[in-house]
């Protein structure tokens, strides 16, 4: 029986026009993107989350052919303008997987990216935490912004917050830059009970409205065959439930294989 390393590599393309994340003004028209990121306990993401950055920021990926084997890339051309905030990790994490995956030092490029932590800032003001980052970085009218919130989920279950008022904000932010919303699709979270203020009942509705806004979904899942030595997981990308007026999403199905040392490896499922 074959295995994943006698398969030949893949690139990893989202986009019909070949790109991972729009590049330009251009390529978006008059409408910001809005992406779902679903992982689970056993599918982490960084290494997706770290591809998505520096595709928005370089327009290369450390995963794709074209960009293998080159060694320190220079974050201060950035093409974009990148907020990322977290409510479950601190900034060192991301340092690392950066150094890890892209041997760049994300934290010497203050001008054009910006780490917000919720493990170290007020809670409760996340938003104008938010807002006020992203004004900034959208000063720059000749670079688009890129937003990512990590593990939102963290802030209703830890706050008596209206789910509503949440996806307002999401929605007031994605007016002014693409949004990625990175958020666990563990079964446990999302299995709804007849309690009303049960956190997976809670949960499930917010994600269920996060999909009706998303114009694409990616889920890094386990196989869906069980666990197998040389292969990590699956990942899955497809159309959101509202079409982009200029971008259209090529629905794929990779299987990937992440290596001891940072490599990782796309093959079609």
């Amino acid at each position: 029986m074959s295995s994943a390393a006698d398969l030949p590599a893949q690139d990893l393309v989202i986009y019909s026009d070949g790109s991972i994340t729009p590049q330009s003004s251009v390529a978006l028209g008059k409408e910001y993107t809005f992406s779902l990121l679903l992982y689970t306990e056993f599918t982490k993401c960084t290494w997706f989350e770290v591809a998505l950055i520096q595709s928005s920021m370089l327009d290369k990926c450390y995963i794709n052919s074209t960009t293998q084997n080159q060694d320190n890339y220079s974050l201060r051309n950035s093409k974009s303008n990148v907020l990322f905030a977290s409510f479950g990790n601190g900034s060192e994490v991301y340092a690392k997987q950066f150094q890890k995956y892209v041997k760049a030092d994300i934290t010497a490029v203050n001008g054009v990216f910006k780490f917000v932590t919720f493990l170290e800032e007020d809670i409760d003001k996340w938003f104008d935490i938010l807002w006020t980052e992203a004004e900034r970085l959208t000063q720059d009218k000749t670079k688009i912004l890129n937003i990512f919130i990590e593990d939102p989920q963290l802030f209703l279950f830890m706050k008596d917050c209206d789910e509503d008022d949440v996806i307002s904000k999401l929605a007031k932010l994605n007016r002014i830059g693409n949004v990625y919303i990175i958020a666990p699709s563990d079964k446990s979270l999302i299995q709804p009970s007849e309690l009303p203020n049960d956190l997976a009942t809670i949960y499930t509705s917010f994600i269920f409205k996060l999909l009706h806004r998303s114009n694409l979904i990616v889920r890094l899942q386990p196989l869906k065959t069980g666990r197998a030595d040389d292969i990590t997981g699956e990942l899955v990308i497809n159309k959101g439930l509202v079409d982009h007026t200029k971008l259209q999403v090529l629905e794929r199905e990779y299987l990937y294989v992440i290596g001891k040392e940072g490599s990782v490896k796309l093959f079609y499922r």
